[in-house]
């Protein structure tokens, strides 16, 4: 993850309490996405998920990192009017099952 190799201590990615995670080699690919199909659904890419403090807290222990992390270091290099942007939000346009390690395909 690009954002773990700016931090000076990796995060989970729990921290962003995602609901699908794509594990694509291009950082930030989602950012030029407009439909994508994951197992049998299809989902519209609607716009960029700007991120707020409760990035900061360890979902494992309700602990808030003293120096803002992830969130500071996002700000650095993706912020954006709304707040740094991670991910992006989905309209689902055709309903399906999805499983872990579907292929995620561009439409």
């Amino acid at each position: 993850m690009d954002l773990n190799n700016r931090l000076d201590k990796a995060v989970s990615m729990k921290r962003f309490r995602p609901n699908l995670v794509v594990d694509c080699e291009v950082p930030y690919a989602e950012d030029d996405w407009q439909m994508i199909a994951v197992g049998k659904c299809e989902f519209e890419v609607a716009w960029s998920c700007s991120r707020c403090l409760l990035t900061t807290v360890d979902p494992a222990t309700g602990e808030r990192d003293a120096g803002r992390q992830p969130l500071a270091t996002l700000k650095s290099y993706r912020n954006a009017p709304d707040g740094p942007l991670f991910g992006s939000n989905l309209i689902p346009r055709r309903l399906g099952r999805i499983s872990v390690g579907d292929p995620v395909r561009l439409l």
